[in-house]
């Protein structure tokens, strides 16, 4: 039996991807950071009302960048294998 156990819903969020870029947005630093800053306050929320928050990190667009700025001619760092930028990114 399992003494950790807790009654509180579990809520799993995945963080990154469409959460740090939004599809209309240029995904410039100050867009970004104000998508976390909105992300982290439904969090807190979700927290708040009395679950438990196991978080993910869905990185997809931040790697779809690295990977198409690696791919423009003239790029200093030669293209990489995918798993090489998933772990770039999952800093």
């Amino acid at each position: 039996m399992n003494t950790n156990a807790t009654s509180k819903p579990l809520v799993v969020a995945a963080v990154g991807g469409n959460a740090l870029l939004r599809e209309d947005q240029k995904g410039t630093i100050a867009e970004q950071a104000a998508n976390v800053e909105q992300c982290a306050n439904e969090l807190v929320n979700i927290i708040s009302a009395g679950n438990q928050l196991l978080l993910t990190h869905g990185n997809g667009p931040q790697v779809g960048l690295i990977m198409l700025r690696d791919s423009y001619p003239g790029a200093v760092i030669p293209p990489m294998p995918l798993y090489i930028y998933n772990a770039e990114t999952q800093g």
